[in-house]
């Protein structure tokens, strides 16, 4: 059965290795209850790096074609990994991770984290922020 199978990746520590991390959480919380995947994922989150590389896997890019030009842009809804876990304990985590010290990857994870936060401070919603970057290009 999977339920058994994501508990077994979740116990031995590969869980956080499969691809679209996401969709798999959302699927063991409808096939048990959502405190075991809120358990693993906040127990997970215990450092900077634990955290963004959990954050990572919430991390939606979009590809921006306009004006000869092409960007990519990455973002984070903290609602959906707030289910997870509780941006209250990822924040601080996040925001005191070194720049210097981090992979590409991780920096572009760190960067979409406190844009969501800067918007979410703001009260703009992803699409009022959305068409706020679209007007930059």
């Amino acid at each position: 059965m999977l339920l058994d199978r994501i508990r077994a990746y979740a116990a031995d520590g590969s869980l956080l290795e499969r691809s679209f991390l996401a969709p798999i959480l959302w699927a063991w919380k409808e096939w048990s209850s959502m405190d075991e995947p809120r358990e693993w994922a906040t127990s997970f989150a215990v450092d900077a790096d634990s955290a963004l590389t959990l954050t990572e896997k919430f991390v939606a890019s979009q590809r921006i074609v306009g004006g000869g030009t092409e960007k990519v842009r990455y973002h984070v809804e903290l609602d959906t990994i707030g289910k997870f876990v509780p941006t209250d304990k990822l924040t601080p985590l996040i925001q005191k991770a070194d720049s210097g010290t981090l992979s590409e990857r991780l920096k572009t994870t760190r960067r979409a984290y406190l844009e969501a936060l800067e918007r979410q401070a703001k009260g703009q919603s992803y699409e009022e922020w959305e068409e706020e970057q679209d007007l930059k290009i």
